[in-house]
């Protein structure tokens, strides 16, 4: 419940992790030192600039969430040191978020996912934004370019509609596996960044 209350985007986000079984005997640092690009947490982690705490021989160092994920199953992690906190910061006060995700059935890998937020100013524009696409490339991504074009302007579905596909056409080496190809997760990753935009501006505006 205090999840729930203080943090409802990490919340949204852990009810996609894998089937509650598998959800129940993980770990959250478990999931961010496995850095598997179709998963939730990295996502999220990069959305939110959260703060990784590795230690070793050496001592302990703090490493932000745009330095740690380096490629597919690959950390910032030296081979001595291990993942022992991560702090998940709150979002901005009236930010509105989405979290959205595309898998066959609900708990398995996501094949493409989108995470949005947005907080309005007092004149309901656009001053903060934040859009990460995972599953869709080698690590988790954040589409600075495409968040770029939202400042400042008015919410509305034209503009969410050009940054989607700003957002998918900046992928430049999406996954292709047996389960859908570059070009199905590129229509996904539109899609979706364009929905989950729409979802956080009505959360924002009700903020």
């Amino acid at each position: 419940p205090l999840v729930t209350s203080k943090h409802p985007l990490l919340h949204a986000a852990l009810l996609h992790v894998a089937h509650p079984q598998n959800r129940n005997q993980g770990t959250v640092g478990g999931s961010i030192a496995h850095a598997d690009p179709a998963a939730e947490l990295p996502a999220l982690a990069v959305t939110l600039d959260a703060e990784m705490e590795a230690r070793g021989p050496d001592g302990t160092r703090t490493i932000p969430a745009s330095e740690f994920f380096l490629t597919y199953l690959t950390t910032a992690l030296a081979g001595n040191e291990i993942l022992t906190a991560v702090r998940f910061p709150y979002p901005p006060p009236k930010t509105g978020w989405s979290f959205l995700e595309v898998a066959r059935r609900h708990g398995d890998f996501a094949l493409t996912g989108a995470i949005a937020t947005l907080s309005l100013d007092g004149r309901g524009s656009i001053a903060q934004a934040r859009i990460v696409l995972f599953a869709v490339d080698s690590r988790p991504r954040r589409m600075s370019d495409a968040e770029a074009l939202l400042i400042g302007q008015a919410p509305s579905a034209s503009l969410f509609e050009r940054v989607a596909e700003a957002a998918s056409a900046a992928i430049e080496e999406p996954m292709s596996d047996v389960h859908a190809s570059a070009e199905f997760r590129l229509s996904l990753a539109q899609t979706l960044v364009r929905r989950a935009l729409t979802e956080a501006a009505e959360k924002a505006k009700a903020a």
